[in-house]
């Protein structure tokens, strides 16, 4: 069997978002050829008596826009051979049998999703800073004067209300955001939220029911959310407090799910581990104490889904989804396998789970769910230990699976892959740390090979027993490393997700070391083993590549490390974080970083400052003298450019052994198989130089 190579890995063709049209005779989704992304459908098939199987599946969608660039899209209801696509921040509208666009609105923000109103006759969007209503029969206008942001890092929320008359949205009349309502009637704000403190920010929200909202309201430390239920025209100022959440160190809070029956799904780490609780508001809003601001998530109107000791999300933002009838819902737990994430279906009833569908008799990895509109189905993501992340379908009645997308043109190249070893081993203070082996599948019985551990971003993530939705390319160039003759270590560091909340939260007032801990702690483990040599080295991407500077820095436990848009001082980046604002990073992103180290960079608490200084791989740039690698993307609006151009500077001042490249026009996760291909072989060059000599 030939080695699984670079080629193999770059011809993989990443999948997203599969939902259904109107109809359920088709599944719309992204996928990406050669660094273009373009909406593809494919024709649903019968998976009642069909097991999964690799045969599945078809690599040729039955039709793609002609467009490219693009990162969303929208079934238009009523119509299932018409979407709508955000194609490089313009709109177009689809033919979801032949693939042809037309233009449909220029330029709105590339950050906004459009969204149809219910009647399927017009779109809104957000454009230079409004909600606009775009109509089929050439109508186009604003819908009101308040300042509607562009959010970079997770888009501007807007949803129609189910009577087709409210659209709620972000805010931002200043330096923090508000919930706001507009009724299109009437082109009249019918009611906003908007914090008068400076503690508290707003901005998750969903509908339950016609002129019911549901929003989410979290302290601005990110300790503590509070959903409040507001019924448009009867309830003034922030609304009825339904329930509530806190806990020590950071909530990281997922967005609410809400349904038009009345019922709202969440999930909460109340408990220690991330689970799901559906909440029936009208009950909650006729039983809470309207003087309690903080109601809690348990007692009448409340129902915990999942329980003990795992947790029910596929990646760090994954949500659960509700059935067309209201009655079930569908999610991904890790139950079964704390390396894996499993599809299920629990059925509710009054007051609790009635019943449950599971799917964990199939191996892998899956994430988010799309019901079909019969709610006979389950459309989600999947992969597997030897076969990339592809659409899938689910018979919720009997629990059968079928393959539908095909991401790779020739998926025997897969077969020689290692199956990995679920190794264990203890940190420093006997945290059992694990993470996944891949030995090289060419290894001889008695030949002690080198290792290479790799570092997820996030930190908020996992790695898995095999292919997952989101560090899929990431996980196929680590097999690329294993055909070339290393041992890769895919690391699980404390911060990840899947081990319960004190693991999740280790780093919070501790960046910078216990993570540090694990790292060194796998790099013993590694030269321990018996088909390990004494040369590790380590490459990790984003909160990764911080890892790789500090561990340059502040240890020598590696040999050599690749730092790929990693933060070099936390200080710089997270002053820049908070200049940048609520507008760019959306409902907390940069207060849970500087939250983290118990206060602003700019803090006079000794304290305070010593954690940034202890986190912060520059400050011990003069211990810099183990040879570090640094890739960077020039247009990466999450880490920006500065990180890396100051890492070089102080490198080359103390004269520290450190190379770096600039990928113009490249992001924060690097996008073009050109881009892939270079920094593949300045990677695999400076393991060999460092690892194999």
């Amino acid at each position: 069997m030939a080695a699984f190579t670079l080629s193999d890995a770059l011809a993989i063709t990443p999948v997203a978002d599969p939902a259904w049209n109107d109809d359920g005779t088709r599944i719309g989704y992204l996928r990406t050829v050669e660094g273009e992304t373009r909406w593809a459908t494919l024709s649903t098939p019968e998976c009642e008596t069909t097991a999964v199987s690799l045969g599945d599946g078809t690599y040729d969608p039955d039709a793609e826009s002609d467009v490219t660039d693009v990162s969303a899209f929208v079934w238009r209801p009523g119509h299932p051979e018409e979407a709508l696509v955000v194609a490089d921040g313009d709109l177009y509208r689809v033919d979801a049998t032949t693939g042809a666009t037309e233009p449909f609105a220029r330029a709105p923000d590339a950050h906004s999703v459009p969204t149809w109103h219910p009647d399927g006759d017009r779109v809104a969007y957000r454009r230079d800073g409004a909600v606009w209503v775009h109509g089929l029969d050439g109508s186009v206008g604003p819908v009101t004067d308040v300042v509607v942001p562009d959010i970079f890092a997770f888009g501007t929320p807007l949803e129609w209300d189910p009577s087709g008359r409210y659209l709620a949205t972000l805010v931002a009349p200043g330096e923090t955001l508000g919930v706001a309502v507009l009724d299109t009637r009437t082109d009249d704000v019918a009611w906003q939220a908007v914090p008068d403190r400076d503690d508290c920010l707003r901005g998750a929200f969903a509908w339950v029911g016609e002129g019911h909202l549901v929003y989410a309201e979290d302290s601005r430390d990110g300790t503590e959310r509070v959903y409040r239920s507001v019924r448009v025209g009867e309830d003034e100022g922030l609304g009825v407090a339904v329930a509530s959440e806190s806990v020590d160190g950071l909530l990281l809070p997922h967005d609410p799910v809400g349904h038009e029956s009345g019922r709202l799904a969440v999930v909460s780490a109340r408990t220690g581990w991330r689970h799901v609780y559906a909440i029936d508001v009208d009950e909650r809003r006729a039983t809470v104490d309207r003087t309690d601001d903080r109601p809690g998530l348990s007692g009448t109107g409340v129902v915990q889904v999942t329980e003990e000791e795992f947790e029910a999300r596929g990646d760090a933002s994954d949500v659960p989804s509700f059935a067309p009838d209201g009655e079930r819902l569908a999610y991904v737990t890790n139950e079964a396998d704390p390396g894996e994430r499993h599809l299920e279906v629990a059925t509710l009833g009054d007051g609790a789970v009635t019943d449950r569908v599971t799917f964990s008799d199939i191996g892998g990895n899956a994430a988010g769910s799309s019901w079909s509109p019969d709610g006979a189905h389950v459309a989600f993501l999947r992969g597997g230990q030897r076969s990339p992340v592809d659409v899938h379908v689910a018979a919720v009645d009997d629990g059968t699976v079928r393959r539908v997308s095909v991401s790779h043109p020739d998926p025997d190249v897969f077969d020689s892959l290692p199956v990995p070893e679920r190794v264990t081993f203890e940190s420093t203070d006997d945290t059992t740390i694990d993470g996944y082996l891949y030995l090289p599948p060419d290894r001889a019985p008695d030949e002690r090979v080198p290792s290479v551990v790799y570092c997820h971003g996030g930190p908020i993530a996992q790695m898995r027993n095999g292919f997952s939705a989101r560090p899929g390319h990431v996980h196929a160039y680590d097999q690329v490393l294993a055909a070339s003759g290393y041992a890769v270590l895919e690391l699980n560091f404390r911060s990840g997700i899947g081990r319960g909340r004190p693991f999740e939260q280790a780093i919070h007032r501790h960046v910078g070391t216990v993570e540090v801990a694990d790292c060194e702690a796998a790099a013993t483990y590694l030269r321990e083993r018996p088909e390990t040599s004494d040369r590790v080295g380590m490459w990790g991407i984003s909160y990764g590549g911080f890892l790789a500077n500090a561990l340059a820095t502040m240890s020598d436990e590696y040999d050599c490390a690749v730092n790929v848009a990693g933060i070099w001082d936390w200080r710089t980046w997270c002053q820049w974080a908070i200049d940048h604002g609520v507008t760019h990073w959306g409902i907390g992103e940069e207060t849970w970083f500087y939250n983290r180290f118990g206060g602003r960079p700019d803090s006079d608490d000794p304290v305070v400052q010593e954690r940034y200084r202890v986190g912060s791989p520059n400050s011990f740039v003069e211990n810099l003298d183990t040879p570090l690698l640094a890739l960077h993307g020039m247009d990466d609006r999450n880490v920006p450019i500065e990180e890396t151009n100051d890492l070089l500077q102080q490198a080359v001042e103390v004269g520290a052994p450190v190379s770096v490249m600039y990928y113009p026009d490249e992001q924060h996760g690097f996008s073009t198989p050109a881009t892939w291909t270079d920094a593949a072989g300045r990677m695999e060059q400076f393991f060999e130089d460092h690892l194999q000599a």
